[in-house]
């Protein structure tokens, strides 16, 4: 599936009454905070891993990172690009503890 694809139809369960902006940012804390809790409980407190749950909350931060490009008039595909560039700047082929402690941005 492309970026631009899911966009168009995620965008259709949009709240058009809502603060954008502030509603993704308040939606990305609560579910990057609820897929935390699952791993959390997974690795400290004995609970078995649930993948199905952990796609369904990374889902719910797709569409809230989703929500948060389409209020500062970006996209997915635009932020996925620049963030290859970055890497790309940043660690060239592959990543190494020398170039994470000594970085050229």
């Amino acid at each position: 599936m492309e970026f631009n694809y899911y966009t168009d139809k995620a965008l259709k369960t949009l709240n058009t009454e809502s603060n954008f902006l502030l509603n993704a940012t308040l939606g990305l804390c609560g579910e990057t905070g609820e897929f935390a809790d699952l791993v959390k409980k997974y690795l400290f407190q004995g609970h078995p891993q649930n993948l199905e749950k952990i796609k369904a909350e990374l889902g719910d931060i797709l569409w809230y990172l989703n929500l948060a490009c389409f209020a500062c008039g970006t996209s997915l595909e635009e932020v996925a690009v620049l963030n290859l560039e970055k890497l790309s700047r940043r660690y060239g082929e592959g990543f190494s503890t020398e170039k994470s402690l000594y970085r050229n941005d």
